[in-house]
Parts: C-alpha cells; structure tokens; sequence
C-alpha cells in the first residue's frame, strides 16, 4: 500500500512540476506543498525549521507500544516538559 501511495505521490508530483515548469502558478504552488511528502526526512527538517518539536520512532523501536499510545504519553510528558523548561529560563532570566 506504502510502495503504491508513494508512486503515485511521484507521478502527481512529476505532472505538477511539469505543468510548474510551464508557468502554472497553481501547479508551482502545490508542487511545493507536494514536495516533502516524497522525502519524509526533508519534511522532518522543514518542520524543526519552522519551530516544530519532532519525535519519531520506528516500528521496531515500538515494539509491541501501539503508535497511537505512545503519542498520546508523549503529548503528556512533553506539554509537563514544555512548562517545566519554561519556568526553567524564565528563571535563569530573571538571575542574569
């Protein structure tokens, strides 16, 4: 299913950038939105640039976890991590 989804994810972006190298603005436009769907890593990049915090784990790294359960864990411990590391340098900045 992956391999199909993948080829035609190519063969959309292929005719998108074809239509882009012809002028299409529209084509342009969602050739970019298309892109870093055909690289999950260039999408894991783009979204840490853009201040995204992204985790990711492999099947096997889950072992018998469920996705879904460690990302609701995940959102538990982060949202608690987020607060701490906030009052954490709005304390160091009220030292220095």
């Amino acid at each position: 299913m992956l391999e199909t989804t993948q080829h035609t994810l190519k063969a959309i972006e292929g005719y998108l950038a074809n239509k882009a190298d012809k002028g299409d603005e529209v084509a342009t436009g969602l050739h970019k939105l298309l892109k870093p769907l055909l690289n999950p890593r260039q999408l894991i990049s783009e979204l840490r640039s853009e201040g995204y915090a992204v985790v990711l784990f492999s099947p096997d790294e889950l072992g018998t976890a469920t996705a879904k359960s460690l990302e609701n864990r995940l959102v538990e411990l982060g949202n608690e991590a987020i607060t701490d590391l906030q009052e954490s340098i709005s304390s160091e900045s009220r030292k220095g």
